[in-house]
């Protein structure tokens, strides 16, 4: 006969691999909820916690503290724990696209161009490949390359058809490179989208002016 004590520990060890799964699962509601610091706190006692064998979910876990640091706006923290996850995984778009993400924010033009461009060599068009292309877009606006700003933007916009500030800030990276007709093109379609919308109609002004109509 199996004695009651066996019975017991059966019954720990249970509830704690439950406990460990559900806790896992919140981790990713929290996100969804806009819960970000309870999220950060759960992921990280989860890379404390799960075994080094169990990557998947230690990927995971980095995968959602990735996530919730860039809703906190805390971009420092996503370089240190997205780093540590590329140089186990170089090639999960996750990561690459979270760094892509918080060197944007920190205004580093070149890592961020090299993450962004890497997310679509692995994604193409899939997922976030419009968020990524409208990022790369503003990046070569800072960067004055604007005929490179007009290619990334227009992808965005191709992804993305109905976004109206999109078209907005592909209207301005036209109207910086001289090509007004198009600019007015994509002002015009900005404005077709919301009609109220004040960069478009600040855009639409001024390439006006400078077509003379």
């Amino acid at each position: 006969m199996i004695k009651k004590s066996s019975f017991f520990l059966l019954f720990i060890v249970i509830i704690n691999i439950s406990l460990m799964a559900q806790e896992k699962k919140n981790a990713l509601t929290l996100w969804r909820q806009s819960k970000f610091d309870e999220a950060v706190e759960v992921c990280l006692t989860e890379l404390d916690t799960l075994p080094l064998t169990s990557f998947a979910e230690r990927m995971d876990s980095y995968t959602v503290l990735c996530w919730s640091l860039l809703g906190l706006q805390r971009y420092e923290e996503v370089l240190k724990y997205g780093k540590e996850a590329y140089e186990k995984s170089s090639r999960d778009w996750r990561f690459v696209a979270a760094l892509g993400e918080a060197h944007y924010f920190l205004g580093n033009n070149k890592e961020s161009l090299y993450y962004l461009e890497k997310y679509i060599e692995l994604k193409g068009t899939g997922d976030k490949a419009d968020y990524m292309y409208y990022l790369m877009g503003h990046l070569f606006l800072r960067m004055e390359e604007y005929n490179r700003a007009d290619v990334a933007l227009s992808m965005a916009v191709y992804l993305k058809p109905l976004d109206a500030k999109w078209w907005a800030r592909l209207g301005f990276a036209r109207e910086q490179a001289k090509d007004y007709a198009r600019a007015k093109d994509a002002y015009t379609k900005a404005l077709s989208i919301n009609s109220s919308l004040v960069d478009a109609e600040r855009g639409i002004k001024r390439v006006h002016n400078s077509l003379g109509l």
